[in-house]
């Protein structure tokens, strides 16, 4: 499970890079004079917006995965509770000085 677990966080990874990197081509095709309505342009924001769906896809479905924390064997949210107890800095359990066993996970937004 940690394997498939592993590919999807790549994936998600990866497809939010390619996902940034559409809304450069988007910000460059504005920039360069192309109007919002130019096929180009167009054809990035759809294939931004196909991207963000499918890395939405992912991470609800990494969001229903339950991990066991190392430090402190308790059952972990994959992503959301992850991400929010590494954001506040408070570990889990409170108090335990557990901390998440991989360092600070890739952002999910672009």
């Amino acid at each position: 499970m940690a394997r498939e677990r592993n590919i999807l966080e790549r994936a998600v990874h990866s497809i939010s890079e390619q996902a940034a990197n559409t809304s450069k081509i988007v910000d460059e095709a504005i920039e360069a004079g192309l109007p919002a309505d130019h096929p180009v342009t167009v054809t990035a924001k759809m294939l931004r917006l196909e991207l963000l769906q499918v890395k939405a896809d992912l991470e609800r479905e990494l969001a229903t995965w339950v991990l066991d924390c190392k430090d402190c064997g308790m059952d972990v949210q994959h992503l959301h509770l992850h991400r929010l107890a590494l954001a506040s800095g408070v570990p889990h359990p409170p108090d335990s000085g557990s901390t998440t066993e991989r360092g600070p996970l890739p952002p999910l937004g672009l």
